[in-house]
């Protein structure tokens, strides 16, 4: 089985949403993703066929660059994991 990411790691723009894509390559039918942490207070993440769109929910204001994490696993294989970095910077 395979399982790629690109790119693999995005930055979004400090605005409230501001958005960035991956695409995610696999051999298996389907894959599953999941923001980690409390990365899914300022991110979400929606599916779109072979794409993961991330969005920010507020603007970052904060004095750093916001991070997430994002594990995304292959269909029924979940030793078959990709994991990278979202990133809302200043």
């Amino acid at each position: 089985a395979t399982l790629s990411v690109s790119p693999m790691q995005v930055e979004l723009t400090s605005e409230e949403g501001a958005t960035a894509d991956v695409t995610v390559s696999t051999n298996k039918p389907s894959f599953a993703y999941v923001i980690e942490g409390n990365g899914n207070t300022w991110l979400s993440a929606e599916q779109n066929g072979d794409k993961i769109k991330f969005t920010a929910l507020s603007n970052n204001n904060s004095d750093e660059a916001r991070t997430a994490i994002v594990t995304i696993t292959s269909d029924k294989q979940p030793f078959l994991r990709h994991v990278f970095m979202a990133a809302q910077i200043l």
